[in-house]
């Protein structure tokens, strides 16, 4: 185990130490504008690349190495859905790279994203949301003909939350890392999710000092990760509730419906950008340190109050404060100017 996770290591290592000449080889770019994006120089789009170098790399490890491919697996339940899961995540990572690099359509992406999701879910039956349960009661609620649609649902919907919610510096990186700690407590340590901290600490470095972003290749790959870890670890595991997942994954979510719902009221188009984001709000009004420790509490909240109060209560708690927030913040901008 520590040979590998050691390899793993000098891997991530060798990754920050020549991080200039990757950046240079990997050559795609954000540019800065005037209307929506808040950096001043063009940066690199190296975040997605970093760790999808990983999980190649990952995958070469866990097909020498015994033991540690048994306690990895155990999250996928066989080498197949292994390899299934590999193949989806690096189509993921290319559709996000090809829309750095030549901006798709918004249509076209939203297709070829369905298309993958039902791909996976049609060839990897562990997948397959069949029940939603609550941590709050005994009762469990079987989805039956539904489960197909459902797993399908909620695969889409946080890919494109969390894509939204990847606006400024650290602030998706933290989240990330909120998300692998639970994820890795309530699989006793699988060595999948353990490995995932060696790059994401290589980006959150580069990403602090301002030389990389996520991307669309990263913000596409890990989504569809944590999206995948959730329902396996729900069942496979049973360590977690549906109403558990609801609650981590739940500021994104507000986050996204909110914006949908904005656009789609002025007659635009619900994937249309714009600096209309909860990050957005807070940097109007407090700047960027204290904007990215208020994301991070408010990321971090659900967390905390899951193991203090009922989530039923905790859920309409959190979006009750999050329309607080908002309510709040336009009131705050509205006198600034």
């Amino acid at each position: 185990m520590f040979d590998e996770f050691f390899l793993i290591f000098l891997i991530n290592l060798a990754i920050y130490l020549n991080r200039n000449k990757i950046i240079k080889f990997y050559n795609v770019y954000d540019l800065p504008d005037k209307k929506r994006k808040i950096h001043k120089f063009k940066t690199s789009l190296l975040g997605g690349y970093i760790f999808f170098i990983n999980i190649i790399f990952f995958s070469i490890i866990i097909f020498f190495s015994d033991n540690f491919s048994v306690n990895s697996l155990v999250l996928f339940n066989n080498i197949n859905n292994y390899f299934t899961f590999f193949f989806i995540s690096a189509c993921f990572y290319f559709l996000g790279f090809f829309d750095d690099k030549y901006n798709l359509n918004a249509n076209l992406k939203f297709l070829i994203i369905t298309l993958l999701i039902i791909f996976i879910i049609y060839f990897d039956k562990d997948l397959q949301i069949r029940i939603i349960n609550f941590s709050f009661t005994d009762r469990v609620f079987d989805l039956k003909n539904l489960s197909f649609i459902f797993t399908l649902f909620c695969f889409i919907a946080y890919i494109n939350a969390f894509n939204l919610y990847d606006g400024i510096n650290l602030q998706i990186g933290i989240y990330f890392l909120i998300i692998l700690i639970f994820l890795a407590f309530v699989t006793n340590f699988n060595y999948f999710i353990i490995s995932l901290f060696f790059p994401l600490f290589v980006f959150l470095i580069l990403n602090s000092e301002g030389k990389i972003f996520l991307g669309n290749s990263g913000t596409y790959l890990i989504s569809f990760i944590i999206s995948y870890l959730f329902i396996k670890t729900f069942n496979l595991f049973g360590t977690i509730f549906s109403d558990q997942i609801l609650l981590i994954m739940l500021i994104p979510g507000l986050d996204m419906i909110r914006l949908f719902f904005t656009r789609i009221k002025s007659k635009k188009n619900p994937f249309t950008p714009d600096r209309n984001h909860i990050h957005h709000k807070f940097l109007e009004v407090f700047g960027y340190k204290k904007t990215i420790i208020l994301i991070s509490i408010l990321s971090f909240l659900p967390i905390i109050l899951i193991n203090y109060l009922k989530s039923y209560f905790t859920i309409l708690f959190i979006i009750f404060f999050y329309f607080f927030i908002i309510f709040t913040l336009k009131k705050l901008i509205k006198s600034l100017d």
